[in-house]
């Protein structure tokens, strides 16, 4: 839910910005914050509810270890998500680039040492964005595999019912 919201957040200010490529740094980095904010926490929910069909119907957890679980699994990528929007924007990491406005080192058609925005802008995009949502994606993988072959047997006896 809180993923849909800054999803449509997102949607919003692009529009208002013109497109995918603000020509405005104030609206730039708030696109790009809200992209953040929504991207990688989405995926993360998504491994989330692989993650709780495979402790259910797995692991046959209880309705009571089940609720223990669940803070860590809606509360982490929320957690996630604004902790690396928050740390991108007092790092100055957000630029325009040739895909909108996003983690970048250099604004798109700026050269020189003093378009840098961000020192090690590319390192932070790829530890708080795509190395998450890879990680998410093959736990999500993982989990709905094993609930695969699991529900495909049949149960603990292996047999068809």
């Amino acid at each position: 839910m809180l993923t849909n919201i800054f999803s449509y957040c997102y949607f919003v200010v692009r529009n208002i910005a013109g497109g995918w490529g603000a020509s405005n740094p104030g609206l730039c980095k708030s696109k790009a914050f809200f992209s953040v904010m929504s991207g990688t926490p989405t995926a993360m929910y998504n491994t989330g509810v692989s993650v709780y069909y495979f402790l259910l119907i797995c692991r046959q957890l209880t309705e009571q270890q089940m609720r223990k679980i669940q803070y860590i699994l809606l509360f982490f990528p929320f957690l996630w998500g604004f902790g690396t929007a928050m740390a991108s924007l007092f790092l100055d990491l957000y630029a325009r680039g040739s895909n909108g406005c996003w983690i970048n080192k250099n604004p798109k058609g700026c050269e020189g040492d003093e378009c840098i925005s961000g020192a090690n802008a590319d390192l932070y995009g790829f530890w708080f964005v795509y190395i998450p949502r890879w990680v998410s994606f093959c736990v999500s993988f993982l989990c709905m595999t094993l609930v695969y072959f699991k529900v495909a047997r049949g149960g603990e006896d292996g047999r068809r019912r």
